[in-house]
């Protein structure tokens, strides 16, 4: 159940990244995007560690 829930954010980021790059060029798009992007790679830290244990 952990591996499917950790496949499903894997999946998610890649999404993220192609948002992201798609909406590079509108300049406030792209801020709020990084900001989204740091708070997801965060949660994936906190949630791989918690899986480790």
């Amino acid at each position: 159940m952990t591996l499917i829930k950790f496949l499903i954010l894997v999946c998610i980021i890649i999404i993220s990244l192609i948002l992201y790059l798609k909406y590079l060029t509108d300049y406030n798009l792209s801020i709020w995007f990084t900001y989204a992007m740091y708070a997801t790679s965060m949660i994936l830290i906190v949630l791989t560690v918690k899986l480790k244990k």
